[in-house]
């Protein structure tokens, strides 16, 4: 099972041979990613396997760190320093495991940190980059993709023109034929990988461990309404607090949502929504606040990744865990927040 969910997500850097096909359709397992991932990554290819693959992670690492250092910047305007290593601290257990096996999770929680911060400063053409720097290495960005389109006007025709010159990119790179053949073998590896045949760290993987068995169908209406849910909690935030916050709960719900409704939540995948809650723990300390501090420690251990984790743990804690961190969201919907502080 543990191979199993490593051949899930992790990019392997042995190279593929010109014009060889990118995806395995007969198994959920495999290359997931868009065609883009390919050339994103050949340059990691050509380094060769170990080197490539240690390459792979270190820029992965330093992407993920100076996402963190922004997100805490923009939130912590004293002793920032202190702030980042404390943040950084308490992310590392979430975040190892994205690290250790190769994982393009650290990349997207970094790049959606990067977008985060880019937004709640209005730098429209930064955000849209980052964003599509995202949906190349990992599709699953386009649940925050969609929300920015929709709350933040100056970003939907940005991000339209740039996902069709994105769409484009492989054209020049490969023959007509061929990125046509892999976008359509692209489009049916999504659609088999999304009805995978095991249970994965989700809420359908918490009500399994509970005895509710979740159909397809059933799971596909779940994700609907969530999507409903946090495009309505985020447009609440629109309307009721300022910036930075606003785009804070965005990355925040939007990581929820991922966590509870990716049909392929994996114990790494944890590391997208970290960073958020280790900020709020931090930002609660320096408010010399209680609970909250303890609460969101207490998320962020039930979200230490793991393939081998304690077996009672297993498909439940960490889905639990962010259903609770989302309470908290949700919670702190109705108060207000200044314009330099993003939690208060």
């Amino acid at each position: 099972r543990v191979d199993q969910f490593q051949a899930a997500e992790r990019i392997t850097f042995t190279p593929p041979r010109p014009r060889e096909p990118l995806y395995d359709t007969k198994t959920i397992d495999g290359f997931l990613y868009l065609p883009h991932t390919a050339l994103v990554v050949t340059p990691f290819w050509r380094l060769g396997g170990n080197l490539g693959e240690a390459t792979w992670r270190a820029f992965g690492w330093s992407l993920f760190a100076w996402g963190t250092w922004r997100l805490t910047s923009n939130a912590v305007f004293e002793n920032t320093g202190k702030a980042f290593l404390l943040v950084t601290l308490l992310v590392l257990g979430p975040s190892i495991q994205s690290l250790a096996i190769g994982q393009a999770n650290l990349h997207m929680a970094a790049l959606m940190m990067l977008t985060t911060v880019e937004l709640s400063k209005e730098r429209w053409w930064h955000a849209t980059g980052f964003l599509m720097l995202c949906l190349a290495i990992k599709p699953l960005i386009i649940v925050s993709l969609c929300l920015v389109c929709v709350l933040y006007r100056p970003m939907w025709w940005r991000t339209a023109l740039a996902t069709g010159v994105l769409l484009l990119l492989p054209f020049v790179a490969a023959p007509p034929q061929y990125v046509i053949a892999q976008y359509r073998d692209c489009l049916t590896k999504e659609l088999l990988a999304d009805r995978p045949d095991r249970i994965f760290e989700n809420i359908s993987g918490l009500l399994s461990v509970l005895g509710v068995a979740i159909t397809a169908s059933a799971f596909l209406v779940m994700r609907i309404a969530g999507a409903f849910a946090t495009l309505l909690a985020c447009a609440v935030a629109k309307s009721r607090q300022r910036e930075p916050f606003v785009s804070f709960l965005i990355l925040a719900f939007a990581g929820v949502y991922l966590m509870l409704f990716n049909s392929r939540t994996q114990p790494s995948s944890y590391v997208i929504v970290a960073p958020v809650a280790a900020l709020w723990t931090v930002v609660s300390l320096r408010e010399h606040r209680r609970l909250v501090p303890i609460l969101m420690f207490a998320i962020l251990l039930c979200w230490c990744a793991s393939n081998r984790g304690p077996r009672f743990a297993k498909y439940w804690l960490k889905p639990f865990a962010c259903i609770a961190f989302c309470a908290v969201l949700v919670r702190r919907l109705g108060r207000s927040a200044g314009p330099n502080a993003p939690i208060r």
